[in-house]
Parts: C-alpha cells; sequence; structure tokens
C-alpha cells in the first residue's frame, strides 16, 4: 500500500484546489512523511513522473516538474500572448526581479518566518530603474539588433510601453505593468503567491513554496557555475 499512498500524496500535491489540503486523507499522508521510508517511496512516484520534491515535510510536498515531464509548464499555457524571443526574456526578467526583491541575500532564502509582500509597482519600477541604469552605463555601444537572441535584456525591457490604460481602467495589455501583472497571476494560479491587496497596481504576499522553489534553482545555478570552473581548471 506504500506505493499507492505515495501516489495519492503526489496527486494531493498537483491539486492546487483548497479543499485538497484540506482533505482527511491527504492530512493523514503529510503525516506520514515523517517516515523515511515512505519519503522514499514518495521520490520514487514522483521521479517517475518527471517531478522532483523540493520540500516533504509536515505542511505536504512542493513538486517542480522536470522539462521532460507532462506536468512542465508551457509556453502556451501561460496567460498572455508571448509574441517573441524579447517578449518571453521580458517575461523571465519579471520573474527574476520578483525573486530579487523578495531575497535580497542568500540568508532571506532560508528565514521560513519572514512575510514577503510585493507590488506590481515595485517590480515594474524595479525592473525600469535597472533598465535605464545598464543603458547609462553602456551609452554609445551597439545593441545587436539583426539577432534579437543577442539582445541584452535591459535593451528588450526598453523597447516595451511603460504605462497604459485601457477605457475602463485596467493596464493595456501590451505594456510592462500589465506584464507583471500577469506574473503575479501566474504565481497565484501556481499556489506560489496570494493577492492581499489593491495597492501599488496589486500586493502579493509570496507563499513559501515561492521561496523554496527559488532556493532550489539558486541552489542548481550555483552547483552548474561551480562545475563550469572546474573543468576551466581541470
Amino acid at each position: 500500500m506504500s506505493t499507492t499512498d505515495a501516489a495519492t500524496l503526489v496527486r494531493f500535491a498537483l491539486d492546487r484546489r483548497a479543499s485538497s489540503f484540506n482533505d482527511p486523507e491527504h492530512r493523514e499522508l503529510r503525516a506520514r512523511l515523517g517516515d523515511e521510508g515512505f519519503r522514499v517511496e514518495v521520490h520514487h512516484v514522483a521521479d517517475g513522473l518527471g517531478l522532483e520534491v523540493l520540500y516533504a515535510g509536515p505542511s505536504g510536498l512542493l513538486l517542480s516538474a522536470r522539462t521532460d515531464s507532462p506536468f512542465a509548464p508551457r509556453l502556451e499555457d501561460y496567460p498572455l500572448t508571448v509574441r517573441s524571443a524579447a517578449d518571453r526574456l521580458c517575461h523571465g526578467l519579471i520573474h527574476v526581479a520578483v525573486g530579487a526583491l523578495a531575497y535580497p541575500r542568500a540568508d532571506d532564502l532560508e528565514d521560513r518566518d519572514r512575510v514577503i509582500r510585493l507590488t506590481v509597482h515595485d517590480v515594474d519600477a524595479h525592473l525600469w530603474q535597472m533598465a535605464e541604469r545598464r543603458a547609462e552605463d553602456h551609452a554609445g555601444t551597439d545593441v545587436p539588433v539583426a539577432d534579437l537572441t543577442l539582445e541584452p535584456a535591459w535593451a528588450a525591457w526598453k523597447r516595451q510601453r511603460r504605462a497604459g490604460q485601457t477605457q475602463d481602467g485596467r493596464a493595456h495589455p501590451r505594456t510592462t505593468r500589465r506584464w507583471v501583472e500577469v506574473a503575479f497571476d501566474w504565481l497565484v494560479e501556481h499556489d506560489l503567491a496570494q493577492r492581499v491587496g489593491e495597492e501599488g497596481g496589486g500586493t502579493y504576499r509570496l507563499n513559501r513554496a515561492h521561496r523554496a522553489l527559488v532556493a532550489e534553482v539558486t541552489s542548481q545555478r550555483l552547483v552548474e557555475a561551480l562545475r563550469q570552473a572546474d573543468d576551466r581548471v581541470g
């Protein structure tokens, strides 16, 4: 039964409905994560589905899908039409900026009790300040335009529209402000954040799952950087 129970717990972890977390069977299975044998079984089930277990504890499971997993998010699933490589780059920048603003120091990734709130304005303003600063640093330097895949991130951001509203007062869909809203909505949809207010174009509280995900991605990049350094030394 342990394999079936482990698979059931993974199913619960993939179910984003609040009622799923409060299900009595889910609570019972989460309590069993204290047993090492059961945790190993859960890891095996997740691995077979192309999932990585980032966290397994009293709060349940935090899963991340590998690129070959049927659960991996696809670009076409993103809730806004992304038209070009520059668009994809800008949307990636938004998520990087959220992580950088939320956890400016390595210690911030370990502080699980710290409540982090960001607004749409915080992130949008931060990215525009960064782009302006980079533009000043590279004044007089040619920006590649023949191949946009080589375009610096800051240059791609500066080519976007900064503000604008539709007639009903909403942010125009082709402005960076609206793109930041979409990024936060995506985090909410994936249980990585909660909308808690309307200030600053929308205020969001980042969940522990977001911190764990950023920590995992950061550690993977660090390992890769160290590996590349070892290769150069070798």
